[in-house]
Formats: structure tokens, C-alpha cells, sequence
């Protein structure tokens, strides 16, 4: 049963009610801000995992095909340069011949590529391992150190214009990849990984 109010008693008057009013659209006005800010993260987020995820990608890619490299007695590298390396390897079909691994074009965002080409044969087609790369120099090379933290004191410096000299080439032991990202939300995303090219004593993988 519903009652009136008596005099001594007072309802919500016109200026509690623009009060009230003026609260619930400052705290919509937060709500969604919060949650304009959290989807914003959460696109940042997604964008950096994306960039992780292809850059590792393409080194892992290009770490597979440099794992095929093998020895003919001296180094396993035909040449090297910091965006381009050939060497020698084993074909999927079992045949010997030449592997180059290679970014393009020269101003990024670039691909890499690689290209068997089995000895006395015609090459075989280009494979994309990785794409949208932002650094088209992604080979440095090293000669083994007696401790990993020395690594830097080791590295093989070789120009852009690259080497076939086989002094040069029977130093290099390691090849490390750089794929570096680019995501507009994250900035750049890097991702290394360092590859152990066979020597004479150690049969091909």
C-alpha cells in the first residue's frame, strides 16, 4: 500500500536529480574509456605476438635450410654477405648441389627467399621463408668462441658487397640470423637465432 509524503518528508528535488544525472554520464564517460584503453592494449598485444610470431617464423625457416648445409672438404659456405649466403647442401631428392638463402628487395620491408640448385642441374624453384622483414641484412657471421658470452669479440666482418675469398669463408663457424618486425602498435620486434655450419670433421645434417 503506497503513501504519501507528509510534510516533514522530501522527495528528490531538481537539483539532486541533474546531480545524479551529471554522475551517471561521468561514469559512463570512464567505462568507456576503460575499456577503449583495455582494447587498445589488447590490440597491442595481438600485434606483438604477430610480429614475434613471423619473425621467428622466418628464422626458424631459414635456420631449417641452413641446417641442410655440408662440407666438400673445406668450408661449407660458396659465398657469404650480410643480406645473401650460398653453400653447399643436400636436395630434398638426395642430390648435392647449391643452396642460396637471400632478402629482397634492397629497401625493406623485404622477403627472404631461398633456391636450391643441384650440381650439373637447372635451379629449382624459389621458396619464400619469411616476408615483411625490416631489416634486409639478416647474416653475421663468427668463428667459434671458447665461452657464448665472448660471441661479439669473434664475429667475421663481412661488407656489403660480400666475399667468395676461402680464407674468409674457412673462418666462419656460426651464422647468426636477425629477423627483425616492424608492428605500428609494438615498434620493431627482433629475433635471433645462431646456426652451426658443419666443418670438415662433421658429416652434414
Amino acid at each position: 500500500m503506497s503513501r504519501s509524503l507528509s510534510d516533514g518528508e522530501s522527495g528528490f528535488g531538481m537539483t539532486e536529480l541533474l546531480i545524479a544525472t551529471a554522475l551517471t554520464g561521468v561514469l559512463s564517460l570512464l567505462i568507456m574509456e576503460t575499456m577503449t584503453g583495455f582494447s587498445t592494449v589488447q590490440q597491442a598485444t595481438i600485434g606483438s605476438y604477430g610480429a614475434v610470431a613471423t619473425a621467428d617464423g622466418s628464422t626458424t625457416a631459414i635456420a631449417r635450410v641452413l641446417r641442410s648445409a655440408i662440407t666438400t672438404g673445406y668450408s661449407s659456405l660458396v659465398s657469404a654477405s650480410p643480406s645473401s649466403i650460398t653453400f653447399n647442401a643436400i636436395g630434398l631428392s638426395g642430390q648435392y648441389g647449391t643452396m642460396q638463402v637471400w632478402t629482397s628487395p634492397a629497401t625493406c620491408p623485404c622477403n627472404a627467399y631461398s633456391q636450391f640448385t643441384p650440381s650439373g642441374g637447372t635451379a629449382q624453384p624459389v621458396t619464400l621463408l619469411g616476408q615483411q622483414l625490416s631489416n634486409g641484412n639478416i647474416f653475421s657471421f663468427y668463428s667459434t668462441p671458447p665461452r657464448a658470452s665472448e660471441l661479439a669479440n669473434y664475429q667475421i666482418q663481412v661488407g656489403s658487397e660480400g666475399t667468395t675469398n676461402s680464407t674468409t669463408l674457412n673462418a666462419i663457424d656460426l651464422v647468426q640470423l636477425t629477423a627483425t618486425v616492424s608492428d605500428p602498435s609494438v615498434g620493431k620486434t627482433t629475433v635471433e637465432q645462431t646456426i652451426a655450419l658443419p666443418q670438415p670433421s662433421q658429416p652434414g645434417q
